[in-house]
């Protein structure tokens, strides 16, 4: 569930259509050309642009679709932020 800015419940969606988002979105975050996704079990997932390695995946390669930020596997995030090419995950 989304909490939008009157403070109203909103449903997330739980698959884009083309099966690549299935789990229930607790937070999103935009970097200058990336993207984090939070999900209500803590996982992260990130994809964009990848020019110094913002996306947390290893790699530099650009990312199309939302991939799990396999280093924070079995860390329960509670919140996420993105500034310029920057990422941060709170546990």
């Amino acid at each position: 569930i989304l909490m939008d800015s009157l403070s109203k419940n909103v449903p997330s969606p739980r698959s884009d259509g083309f099966g690549l988002l299935k789990f229930q979105v607790a937070q999103i975050e935009c970097g200058i050309d990336f993207s984090m996704i939070l999900t209500t079990d803590g996982e992260v997932f990130t994809f964009g642009s990848n020019h110094s390695g913002e996306l947390g995946l290893g790699h530099t390669d650009i990312v199309k679709s939302p991939t799990l930020v396999e280093a924070l596997d079995g860390i329960h995030v509670s919140q996420i932020a993105c500034r310029g090419f920057h990422a941060l995950a709170l546990a």
